[in-house]
Order: C-alpha cells, then sequence, then structure tokens
C-alpha cells in the first residue's frame, strides 16, 4: 500500500465509524451487565449486614471487603489480559518482521511473569491455598457480623467479587486495551511514515486518530 493510500486510511475509519455502532452498543451492554453484577453482590453484602447487627462498623467492613475483593480480581484479570506485542513472521517481499500491537513493554514482560507465577503457585500448592482461605474467611467473619454462618458469607463475597473483578479487568483489557494498542500503534506509524514523506496533513489526521482511539479506550 502506497503512503497516498494509507492516507484514506483515518478518513475510511471516520466514515465507518456508524457503521460500528452496533459494536459499540454490544460493549456497552456488557457495561450495563457487569454494572448490575457488581450492584446486585453489593446489595446482597449491605442486606446481610444489616441483617445481623445492623451496626455501620459491619456494614462498612463488609462493602470494603468487597471493594478489595473486586479491585484484587480486577488487576488479575488485567494482568491475564494485557496485550502482547507479536512480531510477524518474515514478509514474502524479504522485509525485517514487524510488529502488530508494538514495541516490547516492561509491563507486558511483568503481566507473563506474574501470570505464570500464579497459574503454577495455584497448581501446586492448592491444598495450602484452600486451607489459607478458610483460615482468611473465618478471620472475616467478625467483620461481616459474626453470626451463624458468617464465615460462609464472607467467603461467598471473597470468592464473587473476586470472579467478577477478574472478568471485568480481562474483558477490558481484550476488548478495550488491545484494539486501542494496536489501532494507535497503527496510526502512529503511519503519521511517522507521512511526516518523513513531508505530508503533514497526514501525520496530522493520523496523530489526531491515535488520540481518539486511546481516548475511547476509557469511555464508557
Amino acid at each position: 500500500m502506497s503512503l497516498a493510500e494509507e492516507a484514506d486510511v483515518p478518513s475510511a475509519a471516520r466514515a465507518s465509524g456508524k457503521k460500528s455502532r452496533g459494536r459499540f452498543a454490544g460493549l456497552s451492554s456488557m457495561l450495563m451487565i457487569e454494572i448490575i453484577a457488581v450492584n446486585a453482590g453489593l446489595l446482597g453484602t449491605i442486606v446481610y449486614a444489616l441483617g445481623t447487627n445492623g451496626t455501620w462498623g459491619s456494614l462498612s467492613a463488609s462493602v470494603m471487603i468487597s471493594a478489595a475483593s473486586l479491585v484484587s480480581g480486577g488487576l488479575i484479570g488485567i494482568l491475564f489480559g494485557v496485550p502482547r506485542s507479536i512480531a510477524a513472521a518474515q514478509q514474502v517481499d524479504g522485509k525485517p518482521a514487524t510488529t502488530l500491537i508494538g514495541a516490547n513493554t516492561n509491563l507486558e514482560q511483568i503481566s507473563d511473569w506474574l501470570t505464570k507465577i500464579i497459574v503454577g503457585v495455584t497448581l501446586t500448592q492448592f491444598g495450602a491455598i484452600r486451607r489459607e482461605a478458610g483460615r482468611l474467611f473465618h478471620s472475616l467473619a467478625p467483620a461481616v457480623g459474626g453470626a451463624d454462618g458468617a464465615a460462609a458469607f464472607a467467603g461467598s463475597v471473597v470468592i464473587y467479587f473476586v470472579v467478577v473483578g477478574f472478568l471485568i479487568g480481562w474483558l477490558y483489557a481484550r476488548l478495550r486495551l488491545s484494539l486501542a494498542m494496536s489501532g494507535a500503534d497503527a496510526m502512529l506509524e503511519l503519521s511517522r511514515r507521512a511526516a518523513r514523506a513531508g505530508d503533514t496533513e497526514t501525520a496530522q489526521a493520523a496523530r489526531e486518530t491515535a488520540r481518539s482511539l486511546t481516548q475511547r479506550s476509557t469511555d464508557a
């Protein structure tokens, strides 16, 4: 593809924005499902806390346990879903391998290491993890009211919000972050090539498209 042909990429992307509304509408529906799941868990936690002893201490502790579990699961989900920089195979015309998403970053390497560590420890120390999880749930029981079955409820809260947070983080990394990274990288590469060729208009349009892609990844 020549530089003149690539110059039409930003305008073509903008022209296809209306056709992509269905995809973004699907993402909004997914966001609504995530919000409903979080609110349903919070509602159940609050109702239980108010039904046991009804103190503000147990209520705030239950909410903070839910929030901590949700954030922890979200961070793990992002670690598992961080997009990788994939080097393309050798091209048929003899050009060197190129990058599909972008150059390697320390975040990708750390994510890869932590993912392997988490999976390895989980598989080899499953019994110990189960015992320590039971101790954690029993230690959280007084915070959520201390009634009969409080340990089971605390464990349910932790597991529920960790799973929901994991799914939210993983889906965000896979559906938003990866698309934003690959699209922005392609537009920045086009901008650099256009700038070297002296086509400032195309370079500016490509930079604006890359900026809009990164901003879109943070939109609801």
